[in-house]
């Protein structure tokens, strides 16, 4: 038998992609397994605490947080439309009348 290094014995993580390919492979020639959850329990131990979490509140989050990326885009373009439009009126001449006092030599 192979010798494996302790480090490749449990991996940090896996992802859903090769599992998901790894599933279809196992289904196309025949290796499909189904285990209880008592019997996974058993061989790997109980589950973390934080993996059973709630879908609903995942969903929530992720809606808000997209929501608040929005308002955040919406608010920049706002800000930057309201910017140019600004910086783009024109401004009377200093020289014309109604526009701070007359140059020197000048009566009004």
């Amino acid at each position: 038998m192979l010798a494996v290094p302790a480090t490749w014995a449990q991996p940090a993580s896996v992802s859903a992609a090769a599992l998901s390919a790894s599933a279809a492979m196992s289904r196309a020639v025949g290796l499909e397994d189904e285990h209880e959850r008592a019997e996974l329990q058993d061989r790997f131990g109980p589950r973390p605490a934080g993996m059973d979490r709630d879908a609903t509140r995942s969903v929530l989050l992720g809606f808000a947080v997209f929501g608040l990326a929005v308002l955040l885009v919406v608010g920049l373009l706002v800000l930057v439309i309201v910017r140019l439009v600004r910086r783009g009126r024109s401004r009377p001449d200093p020289g014309t009348p109604g526009w701070g006092s007359p140059p020197p030599g000048q009566a009004s």
